[in-house]
């Protein structure tokens, strides 16, 4: 396990082995999202970025980081980075919806995505997210 510093070189280095991590590891990309989260433990990877948002200071420096940034079609919050050199896009990630069906995501597949998502945070954060199961069934319809 890397140790990364909370300054600029330690955040770049972070975002780079994440994304080679988790794409060598399973072949899927590194949500953008858990960033934050992940980083946690080596600094406050805010006060890093300042005020921009991850993904604007991520594309600001993707060619350094030897990364794509990607940011999913349809789920505009779904944005990722993978490997510069990977095979990756969204199409290959998904079935292709056929002509007749809609191109949209329902709100059962949206809330798999939100569960998903949530699945991905340490324990601490779980521990603190309630939902009652009506709520996620009412969804899942």
């Amino acid at each position: 396990m890397s140790s990364y510093t909370n300054d600029e070189n330690g955040v770049c280095r972070f975002i780079q082995d994440k994304a080679f991590q988790t794409w060598e590891g399973n072949g899927s990309p590194y949500l953008l999202s858990n960033a934050v989260t992940d980083f946690r433990e080596y600094g406050d990877m805010k006060s890093v970025i300042g005020n921009k948002s991850l993904k604007a200071w991520v594309s600001n420096k993707q060619d350094s980081l030897n990364v794509k940034l990607m940011t999913h079609p349809v789920a505009k919050a779904r944005i990722v980075v993978v490997p510069k050199d990977s095979n990756f896009s969204f199409e290959s990630a998904a079935k292709k919806p056929s002509t007749n069906e809609k191109e949209e995501l329902t709100n059962r597949e949206i809330t798999i995505l939100f569960l998903e998502a949530i699945g991905s945070l340490p324990q601490h954060d779980l521990d603190e997210i309630h939902i009652p199961v009506r709520i996620i069934a009412k969804l899942m319809r």
